[in-house]
């Protein structure tokens, strides 16, 4: 099974799926190809980086689901990458995503038996939203960039279809994960 977050900057789906990689021994990442540098924030399996240069060979041996280029930087996200998903019967894996392949996964999974579970995290009240913006040092214009694109994201989330699940992450980080636990648990009940 695949279970997928989704929703605005600061919102805490990094947060989340490390705690679940901590909790869950039998969740994993689906990996994701980069030619950006690591970051402090990534987790564990969430990325393979790779030099421009090696980026296009890796290209030229996997079949993208989708690639974009964001920020100077290539990412991709291989079909393989989640065929090999279903090779894991006991294992649940998490993917970061952003609305625009939500469909894509969903249709390649469901032509496979990929068991795929949505979830939307919807934002907190902005001046949540902002005190974790500003944690993380964001500057005021881009707190405010990214306020108006939450709410814009937040407001197209529920009539698009693509989710099963939303969810508030307005409390504390334990029990924003333990509702991520409970819809894992409801999908897949022998989870251990």
């Amino acid at each position: 099974m695949i279970i997928t977050l989704t929703g605005p900057s600061g919102v805490g789906k990094t947060t989340i799926f490390g705690q679940l990689l901590r909790e869950l021994p039998n969740f994993r990442l689906v990996s994701s190809h980069t030619t950006r540098q690591p970051r402090e924030s990534d987790l564990p399996g969430e990325y393979k980086y790779y030099t421009d240069q090696e980026f296009e060979v890796m290209r030229s041996g996997v079949t993208p689901l989708w690639d974009h280029e964001f920020s100077g930087f290539q990412y991709l996200t291989s079909a393989e990458s989640v065929l090999e998903t279903s090779q894991h019967p006991n294992s649940i894996f998490g993917m970061l995503l952003i609305p625009s392949v939500i469909g894509r996964l969903k249709s390649f999974a469901e032509l496979r038996g990929i068991q795929v579970m949505s979830v939307y995290i919807l934002s907190p009240a902005s001046d949540v939203l902002s005190a974790r913006m500003a944690g993380r040092g964001e500057s005021p214009e881009s707190i405010q960039r990214r306020i108006d694109l939450s709410k814009s994201w937040d407001a197209d989330a529920g009539p698009s279809g693509l989710y099963e699940y939303f969810i508030t992450n307005n409390g504390s980080i334990d029990e924003a994960v333990q509702k991520v636990i409970d819809i894992i648990e409801e999908n897949q009940p022998y989870l251990g």
